[in-house]
């Protein structure tokens, strides 16, 4: 046992865990790269679902202005996501192709995994780090990710950017205020902004090496790009709008006669709105009917609780229809061979991390660590919006992200105890 224990600890030390996640992060560039130069623009429309809508609205939005939304959206459903719509109408307008976003889909994958590399450095030591961008590269569901013209992504390298900055300790003002200013931006494509800002209050609470007033500054910096978005905005649509206003229609759909806890196409037609109806109008109408019908239908309304609550944390296999662009030359049998291991595989690999994943947090919440205290509270906070809308596993992509420190010191925890590792450092 000792001779398998040694020769185990020459092979799993922290130098071969760094060669490990430079040879996979390669790796993943060159797959990545491949993956790029093989997938045209025509095989990326014919993505369904959300990538489609995005694709189509930018297009239009290009024949009438440069700025998402104007005075020809106030009478859209919704005003979606207007941070990445503007991203996605720039990146096209000065390459005039929608593979521009892809690619920047795919800088954003890999910095991800250099981010996520220094916040495990950052909260536990250099063990854990190399080890959290080697679980992070690992997962296939989220490295097909990439070619979808959607927000996951690009939001979650600005969360992962906002969270490695205020682990950084800094107490320059200028530090902070950008920190604010990174998190903005990262709110204007999805809304989940503010519950970063809230949940990052551990950090400062127990920290004592960051200054109390810091959260102040970054508050700042965020308020200050709500404030240059929102007024942007009403030069063009007469309206302070800052980020999506969706939620009167995710609140619809899991508020209606034939909800269960997911996506419902019939919440967009289910209620009378007049075409004269603006945006907001038809926010508020949805809003109010969603209320009403959960207000007769308690029972059935608590009963979809858990299980939108399960599909959100549950395992994702949305990404895995890109391999019909990736292998559009196969025939359907082998198509479908090749999906079912892949997604065998990771299905693996996502119930070990669970595990992982409760290890990593006991040993957390022992030490008291700011780190998993913000994530409780952006997770508590992030399932009280899915509570009370719908439960949808493509839609966590951040939680994943920020879950992936804790599964990192988990895996590493065990480890050490089967093979002490030497030289673990923490900055």
């Amino acid at each position: 046992m000792s001779k398998v224990t040694t020769i185990l600890k020459r092979s799993i030390n922290l130098n071969n865990l760094k060669r490990l996640f430079y040879f996979i992060f390669i790796l993943s560039t060159i797959v990545q790269g491949i993956a790029f130069w093989k997938i045209s623009e025509s095989d990326l429309k014919l993505l369904q679902g959300d990538p489609k809508y995005y694709i189509k609205l930018v297009d239009q939005k290009l024949e009438t202005s440069n700025y998402y939304p104007d005075k020809f959206d106030e009478f859209s459903d919704f005003i979606w996501n207007p941070g990445f719509i503007n991203i996605a109408m720039f990146l096209k307008w000065i390459s005039g192709s929608h593979k521009t976003l892809y690619l920047l889909n795919i800088i954003c994958y890999l910095l991800s995994s250099i981010l996520i590399v220094k916040l495990g450095i950052n909260i536990k030591g250099e063990g854990v780090g190399y080890l959290g961008g080697i679980l992070y590269l690992s997962a296939i569901n989220y490295a097909l990710l990439t070619p979808f013209y959607m927000t996951q992504i690009i939001f979650g390298y600005l969360l992962l950017t906002y969270i490695f900055l205020i682990s950084r300790k800094s107490k320059k003002s200028i530090d902070n205020f950008f920190t604010g200013i990174t998190l903005g931006v990262a709110n204007w494509i999805r809304p989940f902004g503010l519950f970063a800002l809230i949940a990052a209050f551990p950090f400062y609470i127990q920290n004592k090496k960051i200054e109390s007033n810091s959260i102040i500054k970054i508050s700042f910096g965020f308020v200050f790009f709500i404030l240059l978005i929102g007024f942007t905005s009403s030069n063009y649509i007469g309206k302070f709008i800052y980020q999506t206003t969706t939620s009167g229609l995710n609140m619809r759909m899991g508020a209606m006669p034939n909800a269960d806890g997911g996506f419902r196409e019939g919440a967009y037609s289910i209620d009378s709105i007049s075409n004269l109806a603006n945006f907001e109008k038809r926010d508020e109408i949805r809003k109010r009917n969603a209320i009403n019908w959960i207000r007769t239908n308690k029972l059935k309304f608590i009963k979809l609780i858990p299980v939108k609550i399960i599909n959100y944390l549950g395992f994702d296999t949305y990404s895995f229809d890109c391999l019909k662009i990736l292998f559009f030359s196969y025939s359907t049998t082998s198509l479908l061979f090749i999906k079912k291991v892949l997604i065998y595989l990771a299905l693996i690999r996502h119930y070990l991390c669970i595990i992982f994943f409760i290890f990593g947090a006991y040993i957390l919440l022992k030490q008291r660590s700011p780190y998993v205290f913000f994530f409780m509270i952006f997770l508590a906070l992030n399932l009280m919006i899915v509570v009370s809308t719908v439960g949808l596993s493509l839609y966590r992509h951040h939680i994943f992200l920020l879950s992936i420190p804790i599964t990192s010191i988990g895996l590493y925890s065990i480890i050490k105890r089967l093979i002490p590792l030497d030289n673990d450092k923490k900055n």
